[in-house]
């Protein structure tokens, strides 16, 4: 069950980085850095936080990135079981 959901925790974050790549701004004020570009590839990754022009925007990022942040525990979850499934055998 946790290793179907994992994946489904990373869906929203990469639909929601995805229009950069294409060109997209989503929201971002025109002082920030452009996605599009090749040298600014590391806004497209979340390596560089962004500035929104308003809160409907941030709030839209942080819906779509939040559920990317269970990604560690569910994987931590999802070894442990493992490792308990594999020692009782």
């Amino acid at each position: 069950m946790a290793a179907r959901a994992i994946p489904l925790l990373l869906l929203p974050w990469c639909l929601w980085r995805l229009p950069f790549a294409f060109g997209f701004q989503m929201g971002l004020l025109p002082n920030s850095p452009q996605p599009w570009h090749w040298w600014h590839i590391g806004y497209v990754f979340g390596l560089t936080p962004p500035s929104y022009a308003n809160g409907w925007w941030a709030a839209l990022a942080a819906a779509g990135i939040a559920p990317g942040m269970l990604w560690g525990p569910a994987v931590l979850t999802l070894t442990h079981a493992y490792y308990v499934r594999r020692c009782r055998r």
